[in-house]
């Protein structure tokens, strides 16, 4: 992408040569933006997350008991295997559910 973008200079060729270079080269600016931010901020929940002794990312620590972000209920006990896509979706639904009551 450097390579490129240093091409386009030492040519001359001027920014607007070739757009679909441009869009592409904003676009790679834009993820690189998004993933500078998002990364630490990820990074923090999962440490707050672990100290608290639980997780809410599906497929993380087997060690941390799972827990559903919207209604903070259990969804995987720690050191039960990992859910596969459609068990995890059917215990998140019975959760989110009004069928479902603490006991």
């Amino acid at each position: 992408m450097i390579s490129l973008f240093g091409g386009m200079l030492v040519n001359d060729s001027g920014y607007m040569a070739s757009p679909s270079l441009m869009a592409l080269m904003a676009a790679a600016i834009v993820c690189g933006c998004v993933l500078v931010t998002v990364y630490p901020w990820s990074y923090a929940k999962e440490q707050k997350e672990s100290r608290m002794g639980y997780t809410t990312y599906p497929r993380h620590r087997k060690d941390l008991a799972q827990v559903d972000p919207k209604t903070g209920r259990i969804v995987r006990s720690a050191n039960e295997p990992f859910l596969d896509r459609a068990t995890r979706q059917v215990r998140l639904s019975k959760l989110r559910s009004s069928e479902f009551v603490d006991g």
